[in-house]
């Protein structure tokens, strides 16, 4: 079973904005906060890297994403992946031919109570079916540049259920 890791790049984000930051390390020495420009760096290529890969700030004030083989360090002018200079493309590649990502995996999700019913009944697929129907609309307006004649089929419900489901997923663990 694989969890997902306490760091997140939103949380050392908001530590290192906070007065006073300070961390350190075994050997003593304080981090150095991460900036801005590590931060959006770390935002563009984090869509790639695998779920089992651990976040860490590291005292250079870089950012480094780990698992047992492989590590990727995102600077502000430069990305290194396994002690070796990148460019944002080669890593990209690299994280891609990672193992993890020709796996299919699971994904443990968690409602609130107030959707079992719901979800019990048809598992979301009315709701999920008239969500899908209103994007398709949507979609047709935006390529053919005309205003859809169609009501859109989704109310309250699938307004919370979509709320739901990003919440769950943005606080779901891969299982396998």
């Amino acid at each position: 079973m694989i969890d997902c890791h306490g760091n997140t790049l939103e949380g050392i984000e908001k530590d290192c904005s906070q007065p006073g930051w300070y961390a350190t390390y075994s050997d003593g020495r304080p981090n150095e906060a991460v900036s801005a420009e590590v931060i959006s760096k770390a935002r563009l290529i984090q869509p790639f890297v695998p779920l089992e890969m651990e976040i860490f700030p590291c005292p250079d004030g870089s950012v480094q994403w780990e698992d047992a083989h492989h590590t990727l360090e995102v600077y502000a002018d430069k990305f290194k992946y396994d002690d070796e200079e990148v460019s944002f493309g080669d890593a990209v590649e690299k994280l891609k031919a990672l193992e993890y990502n020709e796996r299919e995996f699971k994904l443990e999700l968690t409602f609130p109570k107030e959707f079992r019913e719901h979800f019990q009944r048809d598992q979301f697929k009315d709701s999920l079916g008239r969500l899908a129907f209103d994007a398709r609309e949507l979609f047709k307006e935006k390529m053919t540049h005309k205003p859809s004649t169609v009501c859109t089929l989704s109310g309250l419900m699938e307004v919370e259920l979509i709320e739901k489901i990003r919440d769950a997923v943005a606080s779901g663990r891969v299982v396998v």
